[in-house]
């Protein structure tokens, strides 16, 4: 985790109001998204968002994480 992450969302009014805790969970998840391909266009604040707001899911290989149709 990143004191700098911390920081930078202690600045932004969607994170401002996070206990000391919850910023830390956010900017860690946060710095764990930073190196995915998948996510290589967003901001860190992006990031942060999808972070706070995602829930962390566990899969193993072979695991269908998306499927087609309802």
């Amino acid at each position: 985790m990143s004191e700098e992450t911390i920081t930078q969302l202690k600045r932004d009014e969607r994170f401002f109001r996070l206990s000391r805790e919850e910023l830390e969970r956010v900017a860690d998840l946060t710095d764990r998204l930073r190196p995915i391909e998948l996510f290589e266009s967003l901001s860190d604040l992006e990031l942060a968002y999808i972070a706070q707001k995602g829930e962390l899911q566990r899969a193993v290989r072979g695991d269908i994480l998306i499927h087609q149709g309802g």
